[in-house]
């Protein structure tokens, strides 16, 4: 009994594989906890929207006019991503209402306050596109509203807001009357375009 006890373990280390266990462990915590602060960065978002989705008037509850169509979020490039410019980069949103327009903005832009301040977009990068949607898009070129007219972006830190109609069907980044902020979002943290 002994022996074949013996016999195996050493059939067993004959047989290790040459790839370090650590650097495999290494490997797959890392993954887990980038896959843990994307989670944690999309609870954030998800109870910020079910707070904000109802706002209480005059003893009754009612549906604030930036929230009247299905909020959206930005889900890729969401910070921390390389897009390869010329190559095909996946940029990805969920939510929205009606039509939604993405845009290329620059690295310091929040989802605190009017993004029309301040020249935080660089162009867009999508138009006239569905709800929880993506689109493919090659990192190289940011346009106007219409996609008529691009140009080249240099390679360097940005992040991605996506925007979505309202509840009347406008493309609204600012309520400038209401002083509030349209249906849109911007990626949590900056990615890189190399």
């Amino acid at each position: 009994m002994k022996k074949t006890a013996i016999t195996f373990i050493v059939g067993m280390v004959m047989f290790a594989p040459t790839v370090s266990s650590a650097s495999i462990l290494d490997d797959l915590r890392a993954q887990v906890n980038a896959l843990t602060e994307i989670v944690k960065s999309l609870q954030a978002k998800l109870q910020a929207i079910s707070a904000a989705k109802v706002s209480t008037g005059t003893g009754a509850a009612a549906v604030s006019g930036a929230t009247q169509s299905s909020s959206i979020v930005v889900v890729s490039p969401n910070g921390g991503e390389t897009l390869t410019q010329g190559a095909q980069n996946s940029v990805s949103w969920q939510g929205g209402n009606g039509q939604v327009s993405v845009a290329l903005v620059k690295a310091n832009a929040t989802n605190q306050g009017n993004p029309t301040a301040g020249n935080l977009i660089v162009g867009w990068i999508g138009s006239k596109l569905p709800p929880s949607s993506s689109i493919i898009w090659d990192a190289k070129t940011a346009c106007d509203l219409s996609l008529t007219s691009c140009r080249t972006i240099a390679p360097r830190s940005y992040k991605i807001m996506a925007v979505s109609q309202d509840a009347n069907g406008n493309l609204t980044l600012w309520d400038h009357k209401q002083g509030k902020a349209g249906n849109w979002d911007v990626s949590d943290a900056a990615f890189s375009i190399k």
